[in-house]
């Protein structure tokens, strides 16, 4: 069963990470990423931030993205329950990587065919409003001493896991 994801960044703040993930989610076959809040873009519509911090945002996540910020669909959002709203609209289930006490494991998950991932800053994870919108809370089993990924390790983890 294939499965079309879209992505959403809730306020990740690194601008290596963004271009990680957003190097790691054209190689997965993902076509739309939302970038939502504090999240460094490239200028896109809608984003009501200072020229000058979109082009130096752009110019430092250029660095890792490799030109996956040209290849994919990128929107901007204030927040992400914004783009969530449209996401829902359009039918996506809403699951969000995150550990929760309502948690389940990525690799347990039964997707469904259409579906958003939202992942979030680097300390503070995804905001309580997006997990109480959320369909589905997925986690990654940690196994060692350590309780978290990489923002960006995680994303490329589950985007594989989810695009099989």
């Amino acid at each position: 069963m294939s499965t079309e994801v879209t992505l959403v960044l809730d306020n990740v703040r690194s601008a290596h990470n963004v271009g990680t993930i957003l190097r790691t989610a054209d190689a997965a076959g993902i076509k739309s990423v939302w970038l939502c809040g504090l999240t460094p873009t490239p200028p896109l519509p809608g984003d009501r931030r200072p020229r000058y911090v979109q082009e130096r945002a752009a110019k430092q996540l250029a660095k890792t993205a490799l030109g996956a910020e040209q290849t994919l669909g990128l929107h901007y959002a204030e927040t992400a329950t914004q783009a969530i709203k449209q996401l829902k609209d359009q039918g996506n289930t809403i699951t969000v990587l995150e550990q929760s006490p309502s948690s389940i494991s990525l690799f347990g998950y039964h997707r469904p065919t259409k579906m958003a991932l939202v992942v979030g800053h680097e300390v503070n994870g995804v905001n309580q409003s997006v997990l109480s919108q959320a369909n589905a809370i997925l986690e990654i089993p940690m196994h060692g001493t350590k309780e978290s990924l990489n923002v960006a390790i995680a994303t490329g983890i589950a985007l594989y896991q989810l695009m099989q």
